[in-house]
């Protein structure tokens, strides 16, 4: 109830389960009554690849479980969501939220129908990579010839256009240019980040099961780690006999030579 979230049982989650996802349909539809909006995630799993996965019929059931029990004057409506990621796990990358045309629930509606149009809309509005046998060619194209544009909807729309141009050519490997370690000041931004860095990573290699979720496990590990390292490395100058003035201004510029180091560090195409 503190995080607004309804669990959704699967059969992989044990037989037993199932049943109780007639609560969660009914405590689903008694919100949609009252007003609320309900978020659904339709898929159902999760993939790292740049496509939109078949969406379950679930949210399908709810709707029409929904639309029986309401006066016949109140409209329901399905509001399809996509949401772009410049990339999944990468530290300071960019996100595109964008809300589509609302789908109107009828009673008549076949069930088939429903999904198709609700995908197709949530299609329009993220990079969808098909097909498969080809996808990784593909978005090796991609990375190659990606042009960084400022608008994330302008983005969305170059990367289309640049997948649209594949025709499957042979695409060279890509070779950086880039050289932080060139440069003293990324190499001070490194060395004040060695502690909370390998740290993050001695976690993320113990703890982590599936490579999905290392931007959220990356998040709300760093919210703890970074001031509590920032913290650490502060005491230690403090030992060493440094003034509060110096103490302050060493913390205070531990995030500036950090997320410099970063911007350094990042390829082109990710930022």
């Amino acid at each position: 109830a503190l995080l607004r979230m309804i669990p959704v049982y699967r059969f992989r989650d044990g037989f037993g389960t199932l049943r109780r996802n007639e609560q969660t349909m009914t405590r689903t539809a008694a919100l949609l009554r009252s007003g609320e909006a309900v978020l659904i995630f339709a898929e159902g799993n999760h993939d790292s690849r740049r496509r939109l996965r078949p969406l379950q019929k679930g949210f399908v059931r709810l709707a029409m479980d929904c639309l029986s029990q309401l006066p016949a004057q109140e409209k329901l409506h399905v509001v399809p969501v996509g949401i772009q990621y410049d990339s999944l796990d990468q530290f300071r990358t960019r996100v595109l939220v964008q809300f589509g045309e609302p789908v109107l629930v009828e009673a008549e509606m076949d069930q088939a129908a429903l999904i198709e149009v609700t995908a197709q809309r949530i299609r329009e509005m993220i990079l969808h990579v098909e097909p498969l046998d080809s996808y990784d060619q593909q978005m090796q194209w991609l990375h190659a010839n990606r042009r960084i544009q400022g608008d994330l909807i302008a983005q969305l729309q170059a990367d289309r256009h640049v997948l649209a141009a594949y025709k499957g050519q042979s695409v060279p490997i890509a070779v950086s240019h880039s050289r932080p370690h060139l440069n003293p000041l990324w190499w001070w931004g490194f060395v004040n980040h060695l502690l909370p860095y390998y740290c993050l990573r001695w976690i993320l290699r113990r703890k982590m099961k599936d490579a999905q979720f290392a931007g959220s496990l990356k998040f709300s590990v760093g919210i703890f780690l970074l001031p509590a390292c920032y913290a650490l490395q502060t005491s230690v100058l403090a030992l060493l006999g440094a003034s509060p003035t110096w103490q302050l201004l060493y913390v205070c510029h531990l995030p500036v030579v950090g997320l410099a180091a970063h911007a350094w560090s990042v390829p082109r195409s990710l930022r």
